[in-house]
């Protein structure tokens, strides 16, 4: 005696499954670009613009892998100066002796002189500003929603 077994619609499971992660990554990346802008933008309206280096220095990444969609918000150039601003700096800091040329003395304009400067102390007193984490934090618990939501209509379609 053979006993068979025959499941309909097998086929259209198994396709359904093996073609879950690309229509994930394709509902998912439009998605992950617009967040990635958003938080672009309110990095730029909060960080401090004194000189404007730090304007230029703001820039937005994406990377679209097959496995992984990134969207990064980052600080391009001179990163211990960001850094001071994002978390505040407080901490004393040895400056080496160095020359130093010097063509006034208070407001009184002289001829240029080289003056050798001795090593000495230097404690900043930068407050702290937010300017990156703030923005992730105030968008952080949205963008996860909305990330929840498209993987679960993924899941839901037919």
């Amino acid at each position: 005696m053979a006993v068979s077994i025959q499941v309909d619609g097998s086929r259209e499971v198994e396709l359904k499954l093996l073609q879950f992660p690309q229509r994930l990554h394709e509902r998912l990346l439009p998605l992950i670009t617009e967040l990635t802008e958003q938080l672009y933008g309110a990095v730029k309206a909060a960080e401090p613009n004194r000189s404007g280096a730090l304007s230029t220095s703001t820039q937005m990444k994406m990377t679209d892998r097959p496995t992984r969609i990134t969207g990064t918000v980052f600080i391009n150039a001179d990163f211990a100066k960001a850094s001071a601003l994002e978390y505040g700096a407080s901490r004393a800091t040895q400056v080496k002796a160095h020359m130093q040329r010097l063509d006034h003395v208070f407001s009184r304009l002289i001829s240029p002189v080289e003056a050798h400067v001795g090593a000495y102390n230097r404690t900043p007193n930068i407050r702290e500003y937010n300017f990156l984490r703030g923005p992730l934090e105030a968008m952080s618990s949205a963008a996860v929603d909305s990330m929840r939501a498209v993987i679960d209509e993924v899941i839901e379609e037919d």
